[in-house]
């Protein structure tokens, strides 16, 4: 497993690869420090990277830092993975910095980060302006309904998001009555995940479908 020290001479050796647009680096330890040398590649002129999967890499709120600020002028990267990474609402206030400005992310995957409605809400603030995210994973976090109703303000405007994945977050009722609101006029929107929310009603259920009648909804 890479350790924080070892992304330096990654990094060096990337910087020089002109054909190389995924890098995978799932399950090592890089850390926060290994997220300095990364973020290098966000502004080498040679470097074409698309895709980078950071998952179980331990980098926390400050890893998260790190690779904001490299996002404020990064014109290439388009899928960021950062699963499992405890985060929390303080990594996710940092990111959504790096997004006001961002044109060019289009997928990007939170899950199992321990993000809670503090979090969401500062995400929430980063989407506003951002007219280029396709795909947002928020899976396995602690989001509740007050979580979502600061997301579904977002959805009222919101003209690009294809898929949000919301799965496992102590999502209620009044989550879904929120979300609804947000969706009526949302005609973007294709696939909304709401596995392991168990205390949403039958009839909750029915709200949200009608709401957003082009999106496939999994319960």
């Amino acid at each position: 497993r890479l350790a924080p020290a070892d992304c330096t001479a990654v990094v060096r050796f990337l910087q020089s690869c002109t054909q190389i647009s995924l890098i995978n680096l799932f399950y090592n330890d890089i850390g926060w420090l290994g997220c300095v040398e990364i973020v290098k590649l966000f502004d080498n002129a040679n470097c074409q990277l698309h895709s980078l999967n950071l998952s179980v890499n331990n980098i926390g709120a400050k890893g998260v830092e790190e690779l904001a600020k490299g996002l404020v002028n990064n014109n290439k990267l388009r899928r960021l993975h950062l699963s499992y990474n405890n985060i929390g609402d303080k990594g996710v206030e940092e990111l959504a910095k790096g997004l006001v400005n961002n044109n060019k992310l289009r997928s990007l995957n939170l899950c199992f980060n321990n993000i809670g409605v503090k979090g969401v809400e500062e995400l929430a603030k980063g989407l506003v302006n951002n007219n280029k995210l396709r795909s947002l994973n928020l899976g396995r976090n602690n989001i509740g309904d007050k979580g979502v109703e600061e997301l579904a303000k977002v959805l009222v405007n919101n003209n690009k998001l294809h898929s949000l994945n919301l799965s496992f977050n102590s999502i209620g009722v009044k989550g879904v009555e929120e979300l609804a609101k947000g969706l009526v006029n949302n005609n973007k929107l294709r696939r909304l995940y709401l596995i392991g929310n168990d205390e949403i009603t039958n009839e909750a259920k029915i709200q949200i479908q009608q709401a957003c009648p082009n999106c496939k909804v999994t319960f």
